[in-house]
């Protein structure tokens, strides 16, 4: 498979052991916290800095990624076997599992053709063959709706890009049906809120970037409904390339101004997307609290960063807007791309990752993308006690694997450490759970059963053998 070339973004990171770097960073996160965790109770204390820095240095999260395939390749093919494909033989682009697939499948998908596994690819190729046939009897992408319909038609597009880039046979009908309903969903009226309805999501995204500052602030917020049709439009033109039409390249001007304008950089080298954007949100009322009680009145943090467990779908939005403006010949914004994603590592390592330490023996996250742990969707719909995430809650969205595509070395890195720490015991199941939904499932992926089948194990292996650039 054709590999892009090394970026000057990523060179630095790559010259240098992660180990020291891992160091560096544990030394910036200790003055940083010291100096601001009295004012800032929400931010991780310097005492969960310094306790994780004895407990790091594991031989397995040292690994190349060559000798990342000789310790695991072997038992992720048993667990590919075991779960995946059976998982692909299910139709999973109903409603109550569209969402989960693409959680499910991203990392596997990518894998496929990074690890040049062909009997992976075939499976799959098998999998969206069945989904194409239901789209042509009845319409699938009728029957789903909202955020769920948006990751399902990312997915396949996914798949697409991975198969070119491989310099594999398009299959155009699948192509069509994901251009077709892409722009359908574009082109129709966008509502995210009362009050804020446009006649298409281009004008939507539009508003949203001329509008630095909105009453309530999240009407300006341009979320994981938008970025995921623009990314899969970004898909689209990477399988394209020069053939791409009007009508997907004016998507990718759209990204390309959003990516320019939206994300605020911080001292540390990293970067936060639309810092304040969430702040009048339910979700994020009672931010400014740190304990999982019942809180009546609300503590907003103003300026505050998105979650970390939405954060997550970045790695492979700034995948696909990479390899679609390439596709295209747009350089500089493909540039843009890499830098943001050397960045977003930057921002993971300085602000968001909680090693191991002697009170969690294992890798956490903060629950906010600048480093505050405070309460996250208190009152949710899913959530029967309605607490809220408490700190460290959304750390199981880590183990999907997402972050490993940034393909960076420190993200692989870290998903070599965690990979060798299965099985987990009790303790790390229930953080890694955090708040249980209450929402329909499959059964391999309810509630804290991914953390103990094996599934998030094979997405932790296989996040750990993906190259560090690809």
């Amino acid at each position: 498979m054709t590999r892009r070339p090394e970026s000057v973004d990523r060179k630095y990171f790559t010259d240098l052991n992660w180990f020291h770097l891992r160091a560096a960073f544990l030394v910036l996160a200790l003055i940083t916290t010291s100096s601001c965790s009295a004012a800032r109770p929400d931010v991780i204390s310097s005492s969960d800095v310094t306790a994780t820095s004895v407990t790091t240095s594991s031989p397995t999260a040292n690994l190349t990624p060559s000798l990342a395939q000789e310790k695991y390749l072997d038992s992720s093919r048993q667990l590919w076997s075991r779960l995946i494909t059976n998982y692909l033989q299910q139709p999973l682009w109903t409603q109550r599992d569209a969402y989960d697939a693409t959680t499910v499948l991203a990392v596997p998908v990518v894998a496929a053709f990074e690890l040049d596994e062909e009997s992976w690819q075939g499976e799959l190729a098998a999998f969206f063959d069945r989904e194409l046939a239901a789209y042509e009897s009845h319409r699938i992408f009728d029957e789903i709706s909202g955020i769920t319909k948006l990751q399902a038609l990312y997915l396949p597009s996914l798949y697409l890009a991975q198969n070119a880039m491989a310099h594999k046979p398009t299959n155009p009908r699948l192509l069509s049906m994901v251009e077709k309903e892409l722009l359908a969903v574009w082109n129709a009226p966008s509502a995210d809120w009362k009050g804020n309805e446009f006649p298409t999501m281009a004008s939507a995204i539009r508003w949203k970037i001329e509008h630095a500052t909105t009453t309530p602030s999240y009407f300006r917020s341009i979320h994981d409904g938008h970025l995921y049709p623009m990314a899969t439009a970004a898909n689209i033109a990477t399988v394209l390339g020069s053939s791409t039409p009007q009508s997907i390249r004016s998507i990718l001007d759209l990204s390309a101004a959003a990516l320019a304008t939206q994300a605020t950089w911080e001292p540390n080298g990293g970067w936060v997307w639309q810092p304040g954007a969430w702040t009048d949100h339910r979700d994020y009322s009672r931010a400014g609290y740190t304990e999982k009680i019942r809180h009546d009145d609300p503590m907003p943090v103003p300026g505050i960063a998105e979650d970390s467990s939405h954060a997550m779908r970045w790695p492979t939005w700034l995948s696909s807007f990479e390899g679609g403006f390439e596709a295209v010949g747009r350089t500089e914004d493909a540039a843009l791309a890499r830098r943001l994603q050397a960045g977003l590592a930057t921002q993971m390592i300085t602000k968001v990752f909680v090693p191991p330490s002697t009170t969690f023996a294992n890798w956490r996250t903060t629950n906010y993308m600048d480093g505050r742990n405070g309460i996250y969707r208190y009152g949710y719909s899913t959530d029967d006690i309605g607490l809220g995430v408490g700190p460290y809650g959304v750390s199981g969205s880590f183990l999907w694997g997402w972050w490993s595509l940034l393909h960076h070395e420190a993200m692989r890195s870290t998903y070599c450490d965690v990979a060798s720490r299965y099985p987990f015991n009790a303790q790390e199941q229930r953080v890694y759970l955090g708040t249980d939904t209450n929402r329909d499932r499959n059964p391999i992926v309810k509630s804290d059963q991914p953390y103990s089948n094996g599934l998030t194990q094979l997405l932790d292996q296989l996040a750990c053998m993906l190259p560090d650039i690809p």
